[in-house]
């Protein structure tokens, strides 16, 4: 069986891993959308993708989500605070309090500033929820697909 849930950490790092990344997950979602419309008692709620990730350069998170869109993927950003304890959120809810400000209780060692101010990460933590559009399943199911180019292997000499 295809799975309806896929998860994924840290996976949106490099320019070159997008489009493998992405034909992967919609060929996965694709078959679990086709397995749901074949059986007698569809799931209520669709496949999808989450994917976990520390934005470290602006240009890599535009392509990744251009190249969703051109394959077929539609992107959610999902609030921290669906997920995540409010004492480790800001006030407002949308990012991730500094460690220093972290209540004890917040640290699974309760130790107060484990880490050197230098060391701790001023970037923030992103939980997409990808889907596939209409659009995206066709393309899976007729095998067109414009977005994704295979890259060629060249056999070079010893």
């Amino acid at each position: 069986a295809a799975p309806r849930c896929i998860l994924g950490a840290d996976v949106v790092c490099w320019e070159v891993c997008i489009s493998p990344l992405l034909r992967t997950i919609r060929t996965l979602l694709a078959a679990a959308s086709t397995e749901e419309a074949s059986a007698s008692t569809p799931e209520a709620t669709p496949p999808r993708a989450y994917l976990g990730f520390v934005c470290r350069a602006h240009r890599t998170e535009s392509e990744f989500l251009e190249k969703a869109s051109a394959f077929g993927v539609s992107v959610e950003r999902v609030r921290l605070s669906t997920f995540l304890p409010p004492h480790w959120l800001t006030p407002d809810g949308a990012a991730l309090r500094q460690h220093a400000d972290l209540p004890a209780e917040a640290d699974d060692d309760g130790a107060e500033g484990a880490l050197p101010e230098e060391l701790r990460s001023q970037l923030r933590l992103e939980v997409l929820c990808l889907s596939l559009t209409p659009d995206g399943l066709a393309r899976e199911l007729e095998g067109t697909d414009g977005a994704y180019v295979r890259p060629e292997v060249v056999a070079l000499p010893c």
